[in-house]
């Protein structure tokens, strides 16, 4: 199965996501297809205390996965909230295999990525759990007094900059040690 991207009302991606699940069941479509808003669970600091919070990654999209895409898009344009599918001339356009196999492996099933846990000894960093195990290579930056990593991903065609939770703990066993200055 290869993955698309579904362009939607930017704000209303989880609502058309779940409108064009009902939409289908109800259209009798029964080909295997996974659905997702791709969001990142950050840590906010609000009056001294920290909250978690769920943002969207690429507002404006909601990924599609699907063996039949043409029938799949055919029925779900139809879906209120649904502007169009990433096309090129014509033909709905797959998402680079790099690009998603990225996006994938740091995601859950829901398409969320949580929080890492991370230890700072001086100018290392060292990643205890979490979606930034899968991410050496890609980490930009981190920003322990903000709680965020700078990762990049590639994104059809476009390289975005994304801050990724992180929670810094005390101690921990290490898992992997990636060396940043700061």
């Amino acid at each position: 199965m290869a993955w698309y991207a579904m362009h939607v009302h930017s704000g209303r991606e989880d609502t058309v996501c779940e409108g064009v699940r009902e939409w289908l069941e109800q259209k009798g479509y029964n080909e295997p297809y996974k659905m997702f808003v791709v969001k990142r669970e950050l840590l906010e600091r609000r009056q001294g205390e920290y909250y978690t919070i769920l943002k969207i990654m690429f507002p404006g999209y909601v990924l599609v996965e699907s063996e039949d895409i043409r029938s799949f898009a055919e029925l779900s344009r139809n879906c209120k909230g649904v502007c169009r599918f990433l096309e090129n001339e014509g033909e709905v356009q797959q998402v680079a295999n790099a690009e998603m196999a990225q996006i994938v492996c740091l995601t859950n099933e829901q398409g969320l990525m949580g929080v890492s846990d991370v230890y700072r000894d001086g100018d290392s960093i060292m990643v205890l759990s979490g979606v930034l195990n899968n991410c050496v290579g890609r980490i930009v930056k981190f920003d322990t007094h903000n709680r965020r990593a700078r990762v990049e991903f590639v994104f059809d065609g476009k390289v975005y900059e994304v801050g990724l939770g992180i929670r810094v703990v005390e101690t921990g066993n290490e898992i992997s040690i990636l060396r940043i200055s700061e």
